[in-house]
């Protein structure tokens, strides 16, 4: 009787090797540290995209970002890779504690969109300017971090690390609820620390506020 080679699976077989070269590969991308999936190494090698492929193709499901516990401003000069981080690693939805009951977000991208032939005219830094009577201005240096998630309404950032409301008068959203266009408010001090359930209110708001950007600020097109 003649020995038969047994049937070979040649599928199994390539999917066997892909599945060791995807192993493999993504390995190169993490740190040597650890083998657990990590947005802050992996996202700064291969984009998030690919990472999740890897993962679906494998079988396996990426770690989700993760947030802090609680949140507290950046520093005013590290706010434009502060939010350019979160959107390179897909977390730049951050839990914003509660405002008149409701539970709210800030999309850190650093800007908001408008309806100005120009969707990220209001970004970067610039001058806020107040009024507290006919008379009397305040100018302040700010930073665009974002908006609250869903509106229009712009959440900045003051030299001494204030949190302000903006409502862009030709915002493409609407605003947060109760506010008009063109108004300013002060909405966290200095030092505040927030996590999802902590409440918070306009401690100060002003009328007819006005932001001019500084062109010298402008975001390249890769970082926008």
């Amino acid at each position: 009787m003649t020995n038969l080679t047994p049937t070979i699976d040649v599928s199994e077989i390539i999917t066997n090797r892909v599945n060791n070269f995807l192993s493999e590969f993504y390995q190169q991308c993490i740190s040597s540290l650890t083998s657990d999936a990590n947005n802050l190494l992996v996202s700064r090698k291969i984009t998030l995209d690919m990472r999740d492929y890897i993962f679906a193709h494998l079988g396996q499901r990426p770690d989700s970002p993760e947030h802090p516990v609680d949140w507290v401003t950046p520093a005013f000069d590290n706010a434009h890779d502060y939010c350019h981080a979160l959107r390179s690693e897909g977390q730049a939805v951050i839990p914003f504690g509660k405002y008149n009951d409701n539970f709210m977000k800030l999309y850190a991208i650093g800007r908001v969109e408008c309806w100005d032939m120009d969707s990220d005219s209001f970004r970067n830094e610039g001058i806020l300017t107040v009024s507290y009577s006919q008379r009397s201005f305040e100018h302040i240096r700010i930073i665009v971090l974002g908006s609250i998630a869903g509106t229009g309404t712009e959440v900045l950032l003051d030299i001494n690390r204030n949190l302000w409301f903006y409502n862009p008068e030709n915002a493409v959203d609407p605003y947060v609820l109760g506010t008009k266009p063109q108004q300013a408010a002060i909405i966290l001090k200095v030092g505040s620390r927030m996590d999802k359930t902590t409440p918070w209110d306009i401690i100060e708001i002003f009328e007819d506020a006005e932001i001019v950007f500084d062109p010298s600020s402008e975001l390249s097109e890769e970082d926008s």
